[in-house]
């Protein structure tokens, strides 16, 4: 998350944590402590949530999955044709 989007949040009064998962970063406001101090990372709750990235990024076209990069050399491609 952006620092200064972090900092204004916190401007305001509210904690702020953060999971990374394999496949995307999760930031959210802590709106209830007891629920996340539970030992390990619980999924953070819908209406907490204030910042989602994926770190992969898949593209499906015919049901085949294509990374960002081969997506774009399909539609170069097909341009072509």
């Amino acid at each position: 998350m952006h620092p200064d989007i972090k900092e204004f949040w916190e401007k305001r009064g509210q904690s702020i944590g953060g999971y990374s998962f394999s496949a995307i970063d999760v930031w959210f406001v802590i709106s209830d402590p007891e629920y996340y101090n539970q030992g390990g990372p619980p999924p953070p709750l819908k209406d907490d949530i204030i910042y989602m990235s994926a770190k992969i990024k898949n593209y499906r076209l015919n049901d085949l999955w294509y990374s960002e990069e081969e997506m774009l050399r399909i539609i170069k491609q097909k341009a072509f044709l």
